[in-house]
């Protein structure tokens, strides 16, 4: 792991890693907030600063084992008028915030590579925004994984019959448990590496047609 150390890396890593976090976060306090739901806006979570989303263990995890966590929005479900299919909403809400914020990196990426000279600095820029980019389709995909305690698994359980669904959510530690062994022994890559290829390609098809016709 850290014969493969890059400085360089690790320094753009963090910004990249505080602003996306934070914006995955802030979607899903401020979605639950358009639902009905004040529980993230008491918490002082309708914000952009990534001091009220981010934890510090998390962070350091994700930077050194690709692997962690920021804090979680809480939802009070008896805001909602239909707890599960409002739920989904709000789960998907983060990831749904990483894809655009990917497209917006595409956007800026495109022409940037086109129009400015090689450099320092623009392969320094280059690395923020396709670290930018993959990192945050690598969020979207995990998170969307049905799978406790992800995202997903609100998604995916509001299309089950509502005993189901409460077995699922009840299910969250054995399922973290089992998510933990598929990131250490490497087969998370193996299930999200061709999910992030084919969004990557999706994404990068619809910016070239927009370049296209511009």
């Amino acid at each position: 792991m850290f014969g493969n150390f890059n400085l360089m890396d690790f320094i753009i890593r963090i910004p990249v890693l505080l602003i996306s976090l934070t914006v995955h976060e802030f979607a899903h306090g401020y979605t639950a907030f358009k639902m009905g739901d004040h529980t993230a806006k008491h918490d002082g979570r309708l914000s952009l600063n990534p001091a009220k989303h981010i934890d510090p263990l998390g962070l350091l995890f994700l930077l050194i084992f690709r692997f962690g966590w920021a804090k979680p929005v809480m939802v009070d479900t008896r805001s909602l008028e239909d707890p599960k299919k409002d739920m989904a909403i709000i789960a998907s809400a983060g990831p749904l915030a990483n894809i655009a914020l990917a497209f917006v990196m595409m956007l800026i990426l495109h022409p940037f590579l086109l129009m400015f000279a090689e450099g320092g600095a623009k392969e320094i820029i280059t690395r923020v925004l396709v670290e930018f980019f993959y990192l945050n389709l690598f969020f979207a995909i995990f998170n969307l994984l049905p799978i406790p305690p992800l995202d997903g698994s609100k998604v995916f359980g509001s299309f089950l019959p509502n005993k189901l669904y409460y077995t699922l959510m009840r299910s969250e530690r054995i399922c973290y448990m089992v998510l933990i062994v598929l990131i250490w022994t490497g087969a998370i890559s193996a299930i999200l590496s061709p999910l992030v290829t084919a969004l990557f390609r999706i994404i990068t098809a619809i910016v070239e047609k927009i370049y296209f016709f511009l």
